[in-house]
């Protein structure tokens, strides 16, 4: 569900040219409620095949960790064709 006081206070921020990387995580949180209570974009990437990080891997080891356990995004649209 969309969080409409954390959309509310990101789009002052931006309006007013405060919006700075600390905002970074409460932008992608944002971007992400909107992005499934959007049927439009969740049709439009339903066959990407596709695997993104959640969190910022901080060490070298969390790094490798996350890595082997993903994918190279693919913005290929799987068709049946494929």
């Amino acid at each position: 569900m969309l969080n409409e006081e954390l959309r509310q206070r990101l789009a002052n921020k931006i309006s007013e040219g405060e919006f700075t990387a600390s905002d970074l995580p409460d932008f992608l949180t944002a971007f992400c409620e909107m992005c499934n209570e959007s049927e439009d974009i969740q049709s439009e990437v339903k066959a990407w095949n596709a695997k993104l990080l959640q969190g910022v891997p901080r060490t070298l080891q969390e790094q490798q960790e996350a890595l082997s356990a993903t994918q190279p995004i693919s913005l290929k649209r799987r068709t049946d064709r494929d």
